[in-house]
């Protein structure tokens, strides 16, 4: 008995269409505060421009401000402080916070908004009480 040429056909588009299917999917289980932490970490962060309000000011071409956030969580930055870090997010925010110590063993507690995180560039922004106005740092890794 010979195959039906219509059976043989369907039969081919459902398995090219299984492959479709399978190739196609997404891996939902992938959230913001892990992709961030994967594209900040390992690396030292330098301090290009800082904003706040309307003023802008430049550090390029003069030493600066660094951070260093190692892939352990673990920070240490030119000022001198070294602890830990974490990434949470709230929903709409990305945070990073900072648990360090100074090194006459003061605890220093601190947190950023993550405004933007890119291979090379990240930008965070902070406000203090009694400050009206947002400061944001630009940072970007040397090459």
């Amino acid at each position: 008995m010979k195959p039906n040429k219509l059976i043989v056909k369907l039969l081919a588009a459902f398995i090219i269409f299984s492959f479709f299917l399978v190739g196609c999917q997404k891996d939902a289980d992938v959230s913001p505060v892990d992709v961030t932490f994967k594209m900040i970490s390992d690396k030292t962060w330098y301090l290009s421009y800082t904003k706040e309000g309307t003023a802008l000011k430049t550090y390029i071409g003069q030493p600066t401000y660094f951070i260093t956030l190692l892939s352990n969580n673990t920070t240490r930055d030119s000022d001198g402080l070294t602890g830990s870090y974490t990434l949470s997010s709230n929903g709409s925010k990305l945070k990073l916070s900072v648990q360090a110590k100074t090194r006459n063993g003061s605890a220093v507690s601190y947190s950023y908004d993550v405004v933007s995180v890119g291979s090379n560039n990240m930008v965070l922004s902070f406000s203090t009480a009694g400050q009206s106005s947002l400061t944001t740092l630009y940072y970007s890794i040397k090459q």
